[in-house]
Order: C-alpha cells, then structure tokens, then sequence
C-alpha cells in the first residue's frame, strides 16, 4: 500500500473544545487522503475536550499556556527577534483608529508569536517534518520570519486581512509573506484584500463546505413563525439588531432561537425582556455542532438570519443552505457569494430594521411565491458542498506540493 503524505496542520484550538467548527468538516475529508498532525496555539478553556477523530489524526498539547503571566515571561524573554515586533508598534501608532485596541493586539501579538517562533519543540516539527506539507489554518503568523524548508499552505477567512474589521491596523501585516507560501483564501473578498496587501502573493481560492445531511422538515401548519440565528454574541455579529426588528413586528407571532454565546449575551437577554408578547425567545448557548445540525433536521425554520458587519464566509448560512432554509444575511465579505434573492435576501450592511421586520412577517409568503427553500439548497448544491469543495482543496494540495517540491 503506497504511503500517504502528511500534514502538519497548525490551528487556534482545535481539536479541544467546540470552536473551529468549519476545520472539522474540513480535517474529516483532508484524513481520507492524507495523515494528519495538529499542533493547536492554545485552548480556550482548560476544562476544553479534545473531539473524536479518525485513528490517522493526531494532536499535540497547545504551544501556549493559559496562565497569561506564562504567556508574557515567555513571550517577552526568547531569543526570537524584537525588532521587527518593535517595528510594528510604530505603524499601529501611525495607522490605527484605535490605539487602545491596536496596542492591545499588537502586545497580544508580540508575546503569542515571539514564543511560538522561539520554541524549540515549534523549530524541530518544521525541520523534521520537511518532506510533509505544512497548513496554517490561520494567516496571523508572521511568516517571513520563520524559515520553512518547505512548501506551506495558509487559509485566509478574512479577518487576517480586514483592515476594516481591525481599525486600519492587522499585526505584521506586511510581514504574512514569504518565497514559499501558498494562500488559500475562502472567497474573491479576501482574495482582493490578500492582494491589496501583496499583489505577488501565490494564491488560489479554496472554498469552505458542508455536509448534507438533511432537509429542513416539511411545514407542519403551525402558525407561530420560527428564526434561528447562530453566532457568537460580540459587537460586530451585532445580534441586538434581531432582538430590536422583532420589537416591529406586532402582526405575527414568532419564535427566535439563537445559538452562540459571548461577552454581550446578559445584555442582549436584558433587552429581551422587552420584547412585546407575541415574541419568544430561545438562547441556546454554544452548543456541539451536531445538535445545532439535528435542530435543523428536525424543527421547521421560516428563516435563518445574519446581521454581521464583518464576515469571511459565514459556515452557518452554508448550514442553513443545506438544509433548504431561507436566508437574510447582510453583504459583509464574502457572503454575497453563496447567497442571492433566490434563496433568501442579502441587504447592505447598514440596512433599515424594517427590512428584515417585514421579511420575517412575510417570510412565508416569499418562500412560496419565490420558492426560496428549494433555491437555498440549489445555492448549497452549487456553492457550499463540502465534498466537491473539499476534493477540489486536496488536489490543490496535491499539485502544489508536486510541483513545489
């Protein structure tokens, strides 16, 4: 039997805890081709479990301790260079909208990336592991400061290259570059903001997916309309802007389910309280992926919505796709690109909330006359399936590593 090449596949947290949801569906067609070693940076929590994989996957403690003073003294004392770091503290103080934030990024930045590149155990995978191929599944790293003695992939979502989302400063942004790095980016969005970075950076598209496992359930007659929405509750997800259309709708009866939690949850139920009678609201927490996905399999949702003011690709309008459920989302990133009037509607980001007060109120009535459920799963088919999105992937891996080799 031919012996397959590995990855050495770097990630935030994966595969500990329920964070990096889209690296999962990825990690379980990637190990039908390839054997698979994780390194994460660090878990989110100490209390996080690892998930079950496939027996040719394996993973390695996180580089980083949770003990934020470890994480400084480590960060800080090395032997790694200062330089280039204190380099770029100078442009966060030229270029930042806010130099609280960017201060805070760039400190976080320094230690994270200062100890990682320092560390012995860090050097020796890249120097034993030269005839694997190497996947970044983030693009933070400062790349041109490591020496890689062989071809590396690195997945760009968006956030990596928004300087929009970042207040006009991304850490070492100009340091992401290297003779023998191959961008992968999951959209044309972040595509043209890797080039407006670099306009020589190698790179090709490489969507994200998921699975089909289901269609959403057939109408059962209830009057009562039901919404989901899934994210995490931080500011620019602004989920508030849902809980504030719902307080419009006073002709319908509605049901609001949300996944995710965050640092504005307490706030967010606070003003729920608020909500008039004919509204309920269900928050969920953060759940395993496979209960979200079972939700959908077995409960009738009139729509699915996404007010986000940034994006990559939202892997949660895939699902929701996949499973025939209309959409509202606004156009941040690359959304525009799995979603259009024919399976939903995407509005501008700073778009009105009776917008989506009168989509949801009339969200039946769209669906039949414009037959959105049966073109939310025709955009998954052409969009967003994981297998073909992911077959593609892996022979972009394939073919790059032979010819960089």
């Amino acid at each position: 039997m031919k012996k397959r090449d590995k990855i050495i596949l770097f990630s935030s947290s994966y595969p500990f805890g329920l964070t990096e949801t889209f690296l999962h569906n990825e990690i379980l067609f990637l190990s039908d081709h390839f054997d698979i070693d994780i390194y994460p940076l660090i878990k989110k929590r100490n209390t996080d479990l690892p998930r079950m994989l496939p027996d040719n996957i394996t993973y390695r403690e996180p580089f980083l301790s949770r003990s934020f003073i470890t994480r400084i003294v480590k960060g800080v004392f090395n032997s790694s260079p200062i330089v280039p770091f204190l380099q770029d503290f100078l442009l966060f103080l030229r270029t930042s909208k806010s130099k609280k934030r960017a201060f805070k990024q760039w400190f976080l930045y320094m230690i994270t990336y200062r100890a990682i590149i320092s560390d012995d155990r860090f050097k020796n995978i890249l120097r034993e592991s030269d005839h694997s191929i190497v996947y970044f599944y983030w693009g933070n790293f400062p790349f041109n400061l490591i020496r890689f003695p062989q071809r590396v992939f690195v997945r760009i979502h968006g956030g990596e290259v928004n300087f929009e989302r970042h207040l006009g400063y991304i850490p070492f942004s100009d340091r992401k570059f290297g003779p023998k790095i191959t961008f992968l980016p999951i959209s044309e969005d972040a595509t043209r903001k890797l080039y407006a970075l670099n306009k020589n950076a190698i790179s090709c598209i490489s969507r994200l997916g998921v699975k089909y496992i289901g269609q959403n359930p057939d109408f059962s007659g209830e009057t009562t309309l039901t919404i989901v929405s899934c994210s995490n509750i931080i500011p620019l997800k602004r989920v508030h802007l849902i809980l504030r259309a719902l307080k419009q709708v006073r002709s319908a009866n509605v049901r609001w389910f949300h996944f995710g939690d965050g640092p504005l949850l307490s706030e967010l139920m606070a003003e729920a309280q608020t909500l008039p009678e004919n509204i309920s609201v269900v928050f969920k927490g953060r759940l395993p992926n496979e209960e979200i996905l079972n939700f959908y399999k077995n409960n009738y949702v009139d729509l699915f919505i996404n007010v986000s003011e940034t994006e990559g690709v939202p892997v949660s309008i895939m699902e929701a796709l996949s499973f025939g459920i209309p959409c509202f989302a606004t156009d941040a990133g690359g959304t525009k690109e799995i979603l259009d009037q024919t399976g939903g509607k995407i509005v501008g980001v700073n778009f009105s909330l009776n917008e989506l007060s009168d989509f949801i109120i009339n969200i039946r009535e769209y669906s039949k006359k414009h037959e959105l459920r049966s073109g939310a799963l025709k955009l998954w088919a052409e969009k967003c399936d994981a297998a073909r999105n992911y077959s593609n992937l892996i022979k972009k891996i394939k073919r790059h590593n032979i010819i960089n080799n």
